[in-house]
């Protein structure tokens, strides 16, 4: 589908996708740098591999580092990111706490 998407709807969805990581940005340093994949899909209105999906790519992107991991209770946090042994970059891991 996105082959067939014009420049013009790429372009508004990378304006939606910029305002929603910022919105994940925002998020993150209203809790203290914790990452709860949870709260983040819910104050977004959007699924939980969505924002697992959007943090991925802001820890990939550079936009969060290491440097900031603090882990939360449950759900994906920033505690859980594991180093790939094979490919040597960071990995958001689900953890759930029921």
């Amino acid at each position: 589908m996105a082959g067939f998407a014009t420049d013009e709807i790429r372009g508004l969805f990378q304006d939606w996708l910029n305002q929603v990581e910022a919105e994940v940005l925002a998020y993150l340093s209203e809790n203290g740098g914790q990452i709860d994949v949870a709260g983040i899909a819910g104050r977004l209105s959007i699924s939980e591999k969505s924002a697992r999906h959007i943090v991925g790519s802001l820890f990939q992107r550079g936009a969060l580092d290491l440097g900031q991991v603090h882990g939360t209770t449950s759900q994906v946090s920033e505690a859980p990111v594991q180093d790939d042994a094979n490919s040597g970059k960071a990995e958001a891991t689900d953890t759930k706490d029921e």
